[in-house]
């Protein structure tokens, strides 16, 4: 199985997040889920997958590997209001977000055996820092396996 493969699927499942309900935000439309950073607040909310690595590991037998790929997923979306508490907010309902939206189908449609979500992190941007509208940021690794034959 290619890794582009993987990662297009990965794509498609946080789309999953249409802002209904237990969604809060909507990542289905467009180009809010892509492979570039963008602070766009045209694009907010928006999620970055950036690969982190791939490993290999012998399987059962000879017969194959098992592949584990690591994803940085980079989340960013508008404050509600100028507080750190609404930009740390927004950051967290995105979190909660991709969570679901992972957990949803940890096969990414049947293409790999498991993908589970660890979490760096949340931040959030001063007012007006470097001319950029209030957001919150939210940065979540996924680990995805499959097996692989030789």
């Amino acid at each position: 199985m290619s890794l582009k493969a993987v990662t297009a699927a990965l794509i498609t499942q946080v789309k999953v997040v249409n802002g209904v309900s237990p969604y809060s935000y909507n990542l289905s439309s467009g180009d809010r889920v892509n492979q570039r950073i963008s602070l766009d607040p045209e694009l907010l909310p928006s999620v970055s997958i950036q690969l982190v690595s791939v490993s290999e590991s012998p399987g059962p037998d000879l017969t194959g590997f098992t592949e584990t790929a690591i994803y940085r997923l980079f989340g960013v979306v508008p404050a509600a209001n100028d507080t750190v508490a609404s930009r740390i907010s927004g950051a967290q309902d995105l979190l909660d977000d991709i969570k679901r939206a992972i957990r949803a189908d940890r096969s990414l449609g049947g293409l790999v055996f498991d993908a589970a979500t660890s979490i760096s992190g949340t931040a959030f941007a001063e007012p007006a820092e470097g001319g950029i509208v209030e957001y919150g940021c939210v940065v979540v690794d996924v680990t995805v396996s499959w097996t692989e034959l030789p």
